[in-house]
């Protein structure tokens, strides 16, 4: 298990972290600068916090009251870093040895982690992959209770970086190790974690289980960080809401707490005739084409309103002969966001 409940002030930014976790792997999201990688490092022992604790399985690695501070080498606590710290001019072997905390025969897990062939290469003559496999062989030698990934596969290409994340997950169900990786990518946060954490502007979120967490977002930090975003004030007059930012109003009962709601892209149905009381009728438009998809974008008046966005799969627009002529939006289909 780990705790952890720290803060620290860096005059600019302030960093409150509170959560604890189990045999889990954990995802920290959020945006870039918000406070992910300062709460790894503070976990890692890199930063030192101004107060709290950070105990792991028991062990008291921080706590500022008892002046606990474990040194990073202390803590058994395996650290990936975005560019994986090699050093340049130690050979594979070389860098894995220069984690070990006493005398062993790497010999099987340079093998196990297929760098063995490779083990007289120093950093710059092996792939982006052999290097990341390298800094996870130097970490996993010493048999760390926990492992943090910060942003381990931001530097590889999308094709490998498919190939490696299987391989970390495998390693990471092979020795059973409770796991955080802190990213802003959300598809990689969804294949790879069983809970997440948003933080936002230094301050942790609630942890939730990781598809609770992108299908029922309850704060609007949630909302932006699964890439909803459509978004709007509302008044709600009898049987009747009012979407301000769009200047839209709906009929049907809804149950509604805050002050915004949000609408996810993909939850509007265009069509070329009106469905039910709840299709509008669509003026004018802009079109923006993805891969698989097609972004249609609405404003009645952009002097007074915002964009609504919509996605549609490229096949379905495809069935629109002659474009969409309405948009209909099911009221059941907006969330509600608290306050933050």
């Amino acid at each position: 298990m780990l705790v952890c409940k720290i803060k620290k002030d860096f005059k600019n930014f302030k960093l409150d972290v509170d959560f604890e976790m189990e045999n889990e792997s954990l995802g920290f999201l959020g945006a870039s600068g918000s406070g992910k990688s300062l709460t790894l490092k503070a976990i890692g022992g890199l930063i030192k916090p101004d107060s709290g604790k950070i105990i792991l399985n028991g062990r008291t690695l921080f706590d500022s009251e008892k002046k606990i501070n474990l040194r990073p080498q202390d803590r058994r606590v395996g650290y990936l870093f975005q560019d994986y710290a090699l050093f340049p001019n130690f050979t594979v072997e070389e860098n894995v040895r220069a984690g070990l905390r006493e005398k062993a025969d790497i010999t099987d897990k340079l093998k196990e982690m297929q760098i063995y062939d490779i083990k007289d290469k120093i950093p710059a003559y092996i792939s982006g992959g052999e290097r990341q496999r390298t800094a996870l062989c130097r970490i996993l030698v010493n048999k760390p209770d926990i492992l943090l990934l910060d942003e381990p596969f931001s530097a590889l290409d999308e094709f490998l970086k498919n190939s490696i994340e299987e391989e970390v997950l495998n390693i990471i169900r092979k020795y059973d190790l409770k796991t955080i990786l802190v990213s802003h990518n959300k598809d990689e946060v969804y294949r790879m974690c069983d809970n997440i954490i948003s933080i936002s502007n230094g301050k942790s979120g609630e942890k939730k289980e990781t598809k609770d967490f992108f299908e029922s977002p309850t704060t609007l930090t949630e909302a932006k960080l699964i890439g909803i975003n459509n978004f709007s004030d509302f008044e709600i007059v009898k049987d009747e809401i009012f979407l301000k930012a769009w200047g839209i109003r709906l009929k049907g009962k809804v149950k509604a707490h805050g002050k915004i709601c949000a609408l996810r892209s993909r939850d509007i149905i265009l069509s070329e005739k009106s469905i039910n009381d709840n299709s509008i009728r669509i003026e004018d438009y802009h079109l923006i084409e993805n891969i698989d998809s097609f972004l249609v974008i609405l404003n009645q008046d952009d002097k007074k309103y915002d964009d609504l966005r919509i996605e549609i799969k490229k096949e379905a627009y495809k069935e629109l002969q002659d474009g969409p002529k309405y948009f209909t939006i099911y009221p059941r289909k907006l969330l509600f966001l608290k306050e933050e």
